[in-house]
């Protein structure tokens, strides 16, 4: 396994898109959830420096899970994004989100670099999300079904589909399990799988229009010890597999991936 340069920190707008996030949501009074569920702190990341690729690049990212209000902030459903409630009830959740997009990094990548596979820069998404709260038996779940229009009209749209389950919990642990769907139109999957004529002309790349249809399907575990009162140790392992589409591409050789992170937070 190739192991790309590490990147640390990782592009400013991820920070900056939370800084202004954190601040939105100390704008309004009365707390969705009690003082001590508010989490912030920081972690690494190991994961493919591009989809459907063997090098593994690692980040420091940060972990937040706050809520005030009808705002909220947080990094653990699978995006970071930031957004507010229309609809605020106990099992469900209505409002619209903006979330960070991670670019492509394709010069980390030497078969890809070799070829002229261009990057492509980090950008934001807006659009509704929908999360249904309730009980399977005594475990919490959580059901989050989300939809991203990437601000720049060309790179398209994705939409997820995300169910969150409680494993176990005591006094210093919290283990839950995650699996989630990702799809995207076809503007989306051409921007990260396809080989355009002039691509295709410069690299010896058969030319390939990726189309709409599933975009990844991943599954992992996600956790907490409880380090000291307002300290834990927190971490998340994913494993991760491609849809066919996006599997078929030239720039892609690995259809299925792991991710993990493991990282810190403070409580307040």
């Amino acid at each position: 396994m190739t192991i790309a340069k590490p990147t640390v920190p990782p592009p400013w707008r991820v920070y900056a898109f939370l800084a202004l996030a954190a601040a939105a949501a100390q704008v309004t009074a009365a707390p969705i959830a009690p003082a001590g569920e508010q989490e912030f702190g920081f972690a690494l990341r190991s994961q493919p420096v591009v989809d459907g690729r063997a090098t593994q690049g690692l980040d420091l990212i940060p972990l937040a899970d706050l809520t005030h209000g009808r705002w909220f902030a947080r990094t653990t459903r699978g995006v970071a994004e930031a957004g507010g409630l229309l609809v605020q009830r106990t099992s469900l959740r209505v409002g619209v989100v903006a979330a960070f997009e991670p670019g492509r990094r394709a010069s980390d990548v030497d078969a890809l670099a070799t070829r002229g596979v261009p990057d492509r820069s980090a950008g934001l998404s807006y659009g509704p999300s929908v999360e249904w709260l309730g009980n399977l038996g005594p475990a919490p779940v959580s059901v989050l079904a989300r939809v991203r229009l990437h601000t720049d009209a060309d790179r398209g749209s994705q939409a997820d589909a995300r169910v969150t389950v409680g494993l176990a919990q005591t006094e210093r642990l919290r283990l839950g399990g995650f699996a989630q769907l990702t799809w995207a139109d076809a503007l989306s999957m051409d921007d990260s799988f396809g080989v355009d004529a002039a691509l295709a002309a410069r690299s010896g790349l058969p030319v390939y229009e990726a189309g709409g249809g599933l975009r990844q399907a991943s599954a992992g575990l996600l956790g907490s010890w409880r380090l000291a009162p307002a300290w834990a140790l927190a971490g998340t392992l994913e494993v991760r597999a491609l849809g066919s589409s996006p599997a078929a591409s030239p720039l892609v050789s690995r259809r299925g991936s792991v991710a993990a992170v493991l990282g810190i937070t403070y409580a307040f």
